[in-house]
């Protein structure tokens, strides 16, 4: 689908700033932000504009962020997927 997602993982006990220098043509200016952590589930975040070669993210502690320029993402919280069913008896 030719999308650029980047996944990042702050295991530590402090929040951190990430800095991004990437290399190549036709570089995403804006990427979809969906966070991870204790209270969070895959939840949608705002974008991250006007990205090109050089960006930064705020990475808060024991957090998982995945930045990402595919069409939509679905998001956990938001999900209306149907409880399965028993089996017949």
């Amino acid at each position: 689908t030719g999308a650029v997602t980047h996944v990042v993982i702050n295991d530590g006990d402090t929040s951190h700033d990430i800095n991004f220098s990437l290399s190549g043509s036709n570089l995403p200016d804006t990427y979809k932000v969906y966070r991870s952590r204790a209270t969070e589930n895959f939840e949608r975040q705002n974008d991250l504009t006007n990205a090109g070669s050089s960006f930064s993210l705020s990475m808060p502690a024991q957090s998982i962020v995945t930045l990402t320029t595919a069409a939509e993402l679905p998001n956990a919280n938001r999900s209306s997927a149907a409880a399965p069913s028993s089996p017949p008896s």
